[in-house]
């Protein structure tokens, strides 16, 4: 494996194709910062991505360019369009064709399925790698089941011609393996990785000020899109079975999206307006996650969340739900704790737990803390993808 912070030799310089659709949330983070580390690396990397979904993510398009790589806008989209999606599948195989990677890299569901078929019809052909950012067959909130069938049946059919399949947590590869996506031989974790020291030294008096929440209150927060997978409404419903016993207990919610109309009724059905929070959208999340005093991600189902990485790194105690990711992060009563999915009861007692035992907090956010900054590296992520690469542009295709 190439040392952290290696450069690839210019006699043996990779061309690699990144294609994402999924521009929101963490794939939109990670999409980001895999593109421009491989370009710092010495890695001749073009991306190729939609911003359809979320034109702010033209701000990041800006930013992976000044690092050096290539950008190609395409308007992909995420619902099935036939004739969109093979237009922009064909648009891809030209590219391939043209560019002649040595390997085209595909994430989420969307590019995954256009971004290997335009691969697999290219010549030659690339090797192929897709990193599914949690499959979209377990999103049972968002669609039927006959749907998320035909997706399992996707993935199964394109796993046949895809070198590796890159998992962000050992736990989404064993459900993969379960479900004989691919072999195990070509079943890979590349665990996600951020700058932990981005988050050591937030403006926690400002931004509590701003809320207007005051030293004796306990707040718990939590960041991210406003949707069905993040698991919020338990998290409110949890907060209304302690409203009376935690009379300081404030829950902050961070983050915009789809649901936040529900979530609103919600609270108010529940009577919290003075209890929780619904904050927006944020830059600052470094000095939102200063203003905490625990952390807790309540999913329904997960890949590797990064929020749960920034909030270990800025030292908070946290509590999830034993998803996939999550539960690789998180090890139950060592560096967290870790509640059944879709309990507001028993989530309820775990942040009881969490306010009432300051030892335990501490102890918690300290190991989490070690943790991160020992396991979880934005460097080591992006060194493990260029050896993957480079591991399967000198083996031969069996």
């Amino acid at each position: 494996m190439l040392e952290a912070g290696s450069t690839v030799s210019n006699t043996t310089k990779l061309r690699v194709a990144q294609v994402m659709e999924c521009t929101i949330g963490g794939t939109r983070r990670h999409i980001r910062e895999l593109t421009s580390g491989l370009a710092g690396r010495g890695v001749d990397v073009t991306l190729y991505a939609s911003a359809v979904r979320d034109p702010t993510f033209r701000e990041d398009l800006g930013a992976i360019a000044a690092a050096g790589a290539r950008v190609v806008e395409l308007p992909m989209v995420r619902a099935i369009t036939p004739r969109l999606d093979l237009a922009q599948m064909l648009r891809l195989r030209g590219a391939f064709r043209a560019e002649r990677f040595d390997v085209v890299h595909t994430h989420s569901s969307k590019a995954g399925a256009l971004g290997r078929v335009a691969a697999c019809l290219a010549s030659p052909r690339p090797r192929l790698v897709h990193t599914p950012h949690t499959f979209a067959f377990n999103f049972t909130a968002q669609f039927s089941a006959n749907k998320r069938r035909l997706f399992l049946g996707i993935e199964r059919v394109l796993g046949r011609r895809t070198d590796a399949l890159v998992h962000v947590s050992a736990s989404e590869r064993e459900e993969g393996l379960a479900l004989g996506i691919v072999p195990p031989e070509r079943a890979v974790v590349i665990e996600n990785g951020i700058d932990a020291s981005a988050y050591t030294r937030g403006a926690r008096d400002r931004v509590r000020r701003e809320w207007g929440i005051g030293n004796d209150e306990f707040v718990l927060g939590t960041v991210g899109l406003l949707n069905e997978a993040k698991g919020h409404a338990d998290l409110i419903d949890a907060a209304a079975v302690l409203a009376r016993r935690l009379p300081r207990l404030r829950v902050m919610i961070v983050g915009e999206g789809d649901l936040r109309a529900s979530l609103e009724r919600r609270i108010a059905e529940h009577g919290l307006e003075s209890v929780v929070r619904l904050l927006g959208y944020r830059r600052d999340v470094p000095d939102v996650m200063a203003a905490f005093d625990a952390f807790c991600l309540p999913s329904l189902w997960e890949g590797l969340p990064y929020v749960v990485l920034e909030a270990q790194a800025a030292g908070l105690a946290t509590i999830v739900t034993d998803v996939n990711g999550s539960r690789d992060i998180v090890r139950a009563d060592a560096t967290g704790l870790v509640t059944p999915k879709a309990n507001p009861n028993v989530l309820a007692t775990a942040i009881e737990r969490l306010v009432g035992d300051r030892a335990l907090r501490d102890r918690l956010a300290a190991a989490g803390r070690e943790r991160v900054t020992s396991h979880y590296a934005l460097a080591r992520m992006i060194d493990e993808h260029v050896a993957l690469y480079d591991r399967l542009v000198r083996h031969p295709r069996a």
